[in-house]
């Protein structure tokens, strides 16, 4: 009754029904096919439970008719921008189905990933599976969660939160697969990856001995559909994006504007195009109507240029109607915009779920146009009339809050003596105090700011004049800040004292700013301080060599002729200039660790024979200072993983500390020991020793205990520091005692001892051979170096020619074709590593030994020199014996 008269009007020639007619009986005639597929999918369930459904199984073409049944699809899909793909190869034998059901099947499936699919393609494919035919339908869609799988065809079973074209549909398309694929004997299944797609399988036997013999057709004819095809494609196309789902402009009208009360703009979402055509119909007499497919698209549009108000569907891909509310309520900018919310669910809960979301109305579907239009229109006028309230509320909150925060952070008032706290707005610094409370001094005030509060309340008082002061508080959070309250007194008509009213400024931030900056002077002071001791320290250090090396260089030319005082000189003078080369080291040292440069070689040691080594290099200051010295080393063998070099640095520092701060004729003990897994040095003195105030510092950079004129003990106090690092950097530690002044020191390091490990060999001694006559070429722009080095090279016979720039040196390189070229790296014209790279480049300088000598010996200037073609890197000053030893590893002279 409705299809017969709807389809009679859609034929009749435009012009004889009235204007517009055409279209809405269209929605009409849609809507009754759709009708009419659900009453017959809900029939088709009723007979196959009452096992009533009569079916006609006819051997059949099935690649031909599923092949044709797919291509229906292929406008809609190509339309949504995606692509079919239909593969169905003909099959050896025909297959008995039903063509009815065999219609539904494959529609049903093509159809539901169509909905689910946004992007990508559909395949369908049909092939021979042996005594089977496998039909499958495969799309690039949103797939199914694992939880839901088991559940996909129940009847009314619905997927919710994912995407989707529309969420229109009852539940119950894969229920009726699955029923009339097991009227053929066969099975459906589903295999799905959320986000990737789903891939739906049919499978039917072959031949017909599993079918009934009395639901057999007889002859080829296949058994018309009682659905159209084209329905299911009709109803596709809909749920792709309409063309008149157009934005509205965004200079649209606003709550409460003038031009707004003629023309107010409404945005409709819902995912039924039919849907969004008839309420755009109705409201657009007097409203500027703006229609979205989805909430998504919805959300979009309020953000870019919000409505007068939202008529949103409860199910819609994407994002709901429910969804949709909550994100505008969430958001200030659009959280006052009026939303009704519309449904199919009908009843009180479904209503109070909406309204409880935060809808200001819900409408049940269907409704009727006038019922539409009074609500819409009255939530257009309650927001006008909340629009304008809110307005002149906010414009009197903001000249209280413009005054209130223009005064302070907190506003107070107080009883005539400040027994009692009124009232206290603590604007998020304070607690706030809505009741009159006593006690407030202790709750808010810090106890040592107590008596000064109480001393200034006292002093106002009595004066009648205003309280002003800095204290600490507790905030709110319970720590404490600063604050700086300020209160006046109101008088009444005699004069008395009634109340006070008070504002507290929040200025922690300043107080901490001025206790950080007074803290980082202090510390700035400090700084200079040491810095102006040490550099006091390293001038009197490094002065203190100079001046026996002058002495001793007069000598020599007074006597120049007293062998015996010229080496008595000589010996003096690398005696300092020893003790110079130990001060540069130290403070190189200091700085390679503080930026991480230093890298142990270790090997296993026996500590005993780097005692040995550091007993030895001390025993001259000893001897000269008149101590006596004792070592302890247990008999057997005390084995560390460590560097020797560097073990015989701390040791050996830490009986220099004890020979320089031990008065002459004092007594210094070395004590070696097992200590469970680890292995125990003690030095202990009868020196100066320290006071208890002393101990945190001993073993900071810089650091000299005693700096007195009187008692100056020499070294630049960095030499703790170093025992310090090295020891921590082989997994040990280091502490120090003492029992005050003149009681001497103790100090203990702590080592771990080698582990249980296959022997390490140190490294074999190198043997030296005999040096053999070179020619060397010594390069420096200071003449007195290159000079005093020739002929010290000389003496110890080989042959010699000095150069002072660098392009000097390779001009004297190839003339006189040195064995070995001795080079400075600052030199004038060309740099040591200039030099160095054009004399490899030459064919007569490919072999010969370049060394580099510099004063400059960092990890980052060697690996500089080595880049440039050096073989070695030597740091001034130049110790004789190394340069020999270096020399002599030179088996024979280059050609």
């Amino acid at each position: 009754m409705l299809l017969g008269p709807a389809e009679e009007l859609l034929a009749m020639q435009h012009g004889i029904l009235p204007r517009g007619a055409h279209e809405q009986i269209g929605v009409v005639h849609r809507n009754a096919l759709r009708l009419q597929k659900l009453v017959n999918t809900l029939l088709d369930f009723s007979l196959v439970e009452a096992n009533r459904l009569r079916a006609s199984y006819q051997a059949t073409d099935l690649a031909a008719v599923t092949s044709e049944l797919a291509s229906v699809f292929q406008s809609a899909v190509e339309k949504a921008g995606m692509r079919l793909v239909v593969d169905c190869p003909p099959l050896s034998d025909p297959v008995y189905v039903d063509r009815d059901m065999w219609e539904k099947v494959v529609l049903n499936l093509i159809s539901n990933a169509f909905k689910f699919t946004l992007e990508g393609e559909i395949t369908v494919t049909l092939e021979d599976a042996g005594h089977a035919v496998r039909m499958s339908v495969r799309d690039t869609g949103a797939g199914i969660a694992a939880a839901q799988l088991p559940h996909i065809f129940e009847r009314f079973h619905r997927v919710q939160g994912v995407r989707a074209r529309t969420h229109e549909g009852t539940g119950i398309g894969l229920a009726l697969v699955q029923e009339l694929v097991r009227q053929h004997g066969g099975t459906v299944a589903v295999e799905s990856v959320l986000e990737q797609g789903s891939t739906f399988v049919v499978t039917i036997p072959k031949g017909s001995s599993h079918l009934p013999a009395d639901h057999l057709a007889p002859g080829g004819i296949a058994v018309p559909s009682a659905l159209p095809a084209g329905h299911h494609v009709m109803q596709a196309l809909r749920w792709l994006p309409a063309e008149d789902d157009e934005p509205a402009p965004h200079d649209a009208p606003l709550p409460g504007s003038a031009s707004s009360v003629a023309r107010p703009r409404i945005l409709l979402a819902d995912d039924n195009a039919d849907m969004r055509a008839y309420v755009s119909r109705l409201l657009s007499e007097r409203y500027a109507v703006q229609t979205v497919p989805d909430g998504e698209a919805a959300l979009d549009a309020v953000r870019s240029n919000p409505p007068n108000l939202v008529l949103a569907d409860v199910m819609m891909p994407h994002l709901d109607g429910l969804g949709l509310l909550a994100q505008l309520r969430a958001d200030p900018a659009t959280s006052s915009v009026p939303v009704i919310l519309l449904s199919a669910r009908a009843g009180e809960e479904s209503r109070v779920e909406g309204i409880e979301t935060g809808a200001d109305d819900y409408l049940v579907k269907p409704f009727n146009a006038r019922e539409l239009l009074a609500r819409v229109g009255a939530q257009l006028q309650m927001a006008r009339v909340r629009h304008e309230a809110n307005l002149s509320l906010r414009e009197s909150e903001a000249r209280l809050r413009a005054f209130v925060t223009a005064s302070s952070d907190a506003v107070y008032r107080m009883s005539p003596d400040w027994s009692e706290m009124r009232h206290l707005d603590g604007r998020e610094f304070i607690v706030d105090t809505e009741e009159p409370r006593r006690g407030w001094i202790e709750e808010y005030i810090h106890q040592d700011d107590q008596p000064r509060v109480l001393e200034a309340i006292g002093e106002a008082i009595r004066s009648k004049s205003p309280f002003a002061l800095e204290h600490r508080v507790r905030r709110v959070d319970g720590t404490l800040g600063w604050t700086s309250s300020r209160a006046i007194p109101l008088l009444d008509a005699k004069g008395d004292i009634v109340e006070w009213l008070g504002t507290a400024s929040d200025i922690t931030a300043r107080k901490e700013a001025d206790e950080a900056l007074a803290r980082f002077a202090s510390e700035l002071t400090d700084a200079d301080r040491r810095k102006n001791e040490f550099l006091a320290m390293l001038a009197h250090e490094l002065r203190n060599p100079l001046a026996p090396i002058r002495n001793a260089l007069y000598m020599m030319r007074l006597k120049a002729g007293d062998n015996t005082a010229v080496q008595s000189a000589s010996a003096m003078m690398e005696r300092q200039i020893g003790q110079m080369v130990r001060l540069v080291d130290d403070l190189l040292d200091v700085s390679r660790i503080s930026r991480g440069n230093i890298e142990l070689r270790k090997v296993r040691v026996d500590l005993a024979s780097a005692i040995q080594h550091a007993v030895e290099a001390a025993r001259p200051f000893c001897k000269l200072m008149e101590h006596a010295l004792t070592v302890s080393v247990p008999v057997q063998p005390v084995y560390l993983n460590a560097d020797p070099t560097r073990m015989a640095q701390v040791i050996g520092n830490l009986l220099n500390n004890a020979c320089k701060f031990t008065d002459k004729g004092g007594r210094i003990a070395l004590v070696l020991e097992r200590d469970g897994d680890a292995a125990v040095i003690r030095v202990l003195d009868s020196g100066v020793g320290l006071a208890a105030e002393q101990f945190p510092r001993i073993f900071e950079m810089f650091t000299q205990i005693d700096t007195s004129l009187e008692r100056s003990r020499g070294g630049l106090g960095i030499g703790l520091t170093l025992v310090k690092n090295l020891a921590e950097m082989h997994g040990g530690t280091v502490q120090v005692r003492s029992a005050g002044i003149k009681q001497g020191s103790e100090f203990i390091v702590r080592l771990p001892l080698l582990a249980d490990v296959p022997d390490q060999l140190l490294p074999e001694p190198v043997t030296v051979e005999p040096a053999q006559r070179r020619r060397i070429l010594v390069v420096d722009d200071n003449q007195d170096a290159a000079t005093s080095l020739a002929e010290l090279l000389e003496l110890t016979g080989h042959e010699t020619r000095f150069a002072h720039d660098g392009l000097e040196a390779v001009q004297a390189a190839e003339s006189f074709r040195p064995d070995v070229v001795l080079l400075d790296i600052g030199l004038p014209k060309l740099n040591g590593f200039e030099a160095a790279r054009m004399i490899r480049q030459q064919p007569w300088g490919k072999d010969m030994m370049l060394v580099a000598l510099t004063g400059w010996g960092q990890e980052e200037d060697r690996r500089m020199s080595s880049e440039a073609g050096f073989d070695a890197h030597l740091v001034k000053p130049v110790d004789p014996a190394a340069l020999t030893e270096l020399l002599a590893r030179m088996r024979s002279p280059r050609a």
